[in-house]
C-alpha cells in the first residue's frame, strides 16, 4: 500500500506503525486494485515521496517473506505479494537502466564538447599558420 502512494495515517493505528485492519480493509477493497491498475513501473516519478513510500523501504518490509508461505496463508495475499515483488524488481531494473543511460549520454556529451573544443583550437591554429 505504501508503494501505491497511501499515507501511513490511512493504514496504521494513530501515532504508531501498527497495521490497522478496520481502516485498511476498505482501502484494500477499493483503492488497491485501482492503484495497482494505474501504477506506472517504468519512467521517472514526479512528486515528493516519504521515506516509507520508496522502493528500498518496501523491499525491506517483504525481505523475509517467501511466496509459498504467503500463498499458504491466503491466496489473495499471495497474488498481492507476487505483484508487489514483480513491481519492485521491475522498478529497480528500470531505475538502474535509466541511470546507466543518463551516465552514458553525459559521457557522450562531454566527449563531443571536447572534440568541438579541439576542432576550434585546430581551426584557430590553422588560420594563424595560413
Amino acid at each position: 500500500m505504501y508503494l501505491l502512494g497511501f499515507e501511513k495515517e490511512q493504514i496504521c493505528q494513530p501515532k504508531s506503525q501498527l497495521f490497522f485492519w478496520k481502516t485498511a480493509k476498505k482501502l484494500i477493497k477499493s483503492g488497491v486494485p485501482l492503484g495497482m491498475k494505474e501504477y506506472q513501473v517504468l519512467g521517472a516519478k514526479d512528486g515528493d515521496f516519504k521515506l516509507y513510500q520508496k522502493i528500498n523501504y518496501c523491499e525491506k518490509i517483504i525481505a523475509g517473506l517467501e511466496f509459498e508461505a504467503v500463498e499458504l496463508h491466503s491466496t489473495t495475499f499471495g497474488k498481492l505479494f507476487k505483484w508487489l515483488h514483480l513491481a519492485i524488481t521491475t522498478r529497480k531494473t528500470d531505475i538502474i537502466y535509466r541511470k546507466a543511460h543518463s551516465k552514458k549520454a553525459r559521457e557522450h556529451r562531454d566527449k563531443c564538447e571536447e572534440q568541438a573544443a579541439e576542432r576550434k583550437e585546430s581551426r584557430v591554429k590553422y588560420i594563424e599558420d595560413a
